[in-house]
């Protein structure tokens, strides 16, 4: 069941890549994909997944952690656009944003603080690539 799910969110990552969204949009959309069907899932009721079927969640991080294709064809494509930045380090993007999929699926912070999945992925990728500060990159805390 999660190797389809998994099979059904490439698939949409494919229909946004073939999309007339702008490169960001997509880059945005493909990160975060699934399928209109899984819109309505409560994903809130993973959280048990370690403890009661520790090969499934094992399984749900290999996907995590893989088929990021689609995402490096972007970023790469970004970067040689210029619309991201060249230094952006790729396994800190792929190690964090996984980490952050697997812990809104199994932990109960969402549910507990009202966040829907959805809205939790959304807000994230706002946080991703709008960052947290206010000023510009030339202001930058670092020197």
């Amino acid at each position: 069941m999660l190797d389809r799910a998994f099979g059904d969110i490439q698939a949409r990552k494919q229909e946004v890549l073939a999309s007339n969204l702008p490169p960001q949009r997509k880059l945005r959309e493909v990160m975060i994909a699934l399928p209109d069907d899984y819109m309505s899932f409560d994903f809130g009721q993973m959280d048990h997944l370690e403890e009661k079927y520790p090969a499934t969640a094992a399984r749900l991080a290999f996907h995590l952690e893989n088929n990021w294709e689609p995402v490096d064809r972007l970023i790469h494509q970004g970067m040689e656009e210029g619309w991201l930045r060249k230094d952006l380090d790729l396994t800190i993007l792929k190690i964090s944003f996984s980490a952050t999929l697997q812990s809104f699926l199994l932990r109960t912070d969402l549910e507990r603080n009202g966040i829907a999945y959805t809205d939790a992925l959304n807000k994230f990728m706002d946080i991703l690539m709008e960052g947290i500060l206010t000023h510009t990159r030339s202001e930058s805390c670092d020197g």
